[in-house]
């Protein structure tokens, strides 16, 4: 039974804390989806007055889908894990249940040979019966023993009875957390089904205005076209001499390697307190008119009404200007690395300031929808970056 039991144990244990690490990433990750989901029905709560569909609105809608359709993922998985998991706990069960049978069986074969020479003359005659003293030492040896093994008997069994005991508290636990997921994924998928239903009603009601949706665009493409030929063109004009003599403040040399402007990607705070990405970086197919791309130069944030916008690392500001549609734009330099700020309402530093990850450049200002809404961009030289992937999820 030792044998078995022990060997039981040390093949178990690898796996339990295996799969126990497995179900908390698990858990962390849909912990972490369910914050993006709060933080944003939070700003919209906050900054949807008006209830009427617009572009700003169905932008909002379909980051909702995706985040809680990646919710939804991030439950159905922690689902099936927490299932793994209580059934390797109640495999355990089932293993210590029958060590404690065996080893009651083991102990009660035990006490009953014990009772058959269970009085002192019997003890005495087995000892006086030894033909040599070295006969006597050993019988005397083996009744220490048998005493031994008996109550080392006792405490295994004991032990196996607080393992069991323990066990069965954590299937416990295991099983309720599993149906107050199961409740909360069903929760979660109503949710979708709503929020898609929301989604066709805005996309048929923003169809019946293609011509200014088409007026719009055209707006945007020049905006972007006038933003993208500024940027480059600042990333190819020399400093200034009064530009050049502005010292940027560092990092403390001590950390300075480890703050490096390349090591910020997927740890870079963001530039905002609260937000979430409305529109993605790149080509994306424009949400109602159909066969149309629009190649965002970086991400727009929609935040909460006149939010701070504050410099995501240490640089210089190397420019500050308007832009048609886009308000106020602050670009900031880092190296070969620049980051832009843009639809600002207000511009609070100057050309040649230098700037900390603390410092405000400006205030949100609201989009043609009347949204709060910041657009981030990372170039490398003349290069566009995605910022999703710098910002810290």
């Amino acid at each position: 039974m030792g044998k078995f039991f022990f060997s039981f144990l040390l093949l178990s244990l690898p796996l339990l804390a295996f799969s126990q690490q497995s179900t908390e990433q698990i858990k962390a990750k849909r912990q972490q989806q369910l914050q993006k989901v709060e933080a944003t029905s939070r700003i919209l709560k906050a900054t949807e007055k008006d209830q009427s569909y617009n572009l700003s609105r169905l932008r909002a809608i379909n980051r909702q889908i995706d985040q809680y359709h990646k919710l939804v993922e991030s439950t159905q998985q922690f689902v099936v894990s927490l299932e793994e998991d209580i059934h390797f706990t109640s495999s355990v069960i089932m293993a210590l249940e029958g060590d404690i049978t065996q080893l009651k069986e083991e102990y009660a074969a035990m006490v009953y040979m014990s009772s058959k020479t269970n009085n002192d003359l019997q003890k005495l005659s087995f000892l006086f019966s030894s033909q040599t003293i070295n006969q006597l030492i050993a019988r005397i040896n083996y009744m220490d023993q048998y005493q031994s093994a008996r109550k080392e008997q006792i405490a295994a069994i004991d032990q196996l009875k607080d393992q069991l005991e323990s066990k069965k508290g954590q299937l416990a636990l295991q099983q309720t957390e599993q149906k107050l997921l199961l409740e909360s994924e069903e929760k979660e998928l109503e949710k979708l089904k709503q929020l898609r239903r929301r989604q066709q009603v805005a996309v048929n009601q923003l169809k019946s205005k293609t011509s200014t949706l088409k007026a719009q665009l055209k707006e945007e493409e020049v905006s972007r076209k006038m933003m993208s030929d500024f940027v480059e063109k600042q990333t190819k004009k020399p400093l200034s001499v009064a530009e050049d003599n502005v010292k940027v403040k560092e990092p403390a040399p001590a950390v300075a390697k480890e703050l490096s402007f390349e090591n910020l990607k997927s740890q870079m705070s963001w530039p905002v307190e609260e937000g979430f990405i409305s529109s993605k970086f790149g080509k994306q197919p424009h949400p109602v008119l159909e066969n149309v791309l629009i190649d965002n130069l970086g991400i727009d944030i929609r935040t909460n009404t006149s939010q701070s916008v504050k410099a995501v690392f240490y640089g210089k500001v190397t420019a500050v200007t308007k832009v048609p549609n886009l308000r106020y734009v602050v670009m900031v330099q880092h190296g070969d690395y620049i980051t832009v700020y843009a639809k600002l309402k207000r511009a609070d530093v100057k050309v040649g300031q230098e700037v900390t990850p603390q410092t405000q450049l400006g205030v949100v200002a609201n989009n043609s929808d009347g949204i709060p809404e910041l657009q981030f961009q990372i170039w490398k030289k003349q290069l566009k970056l995605n910022p999703e992937e710098w910002l810290k999820q």
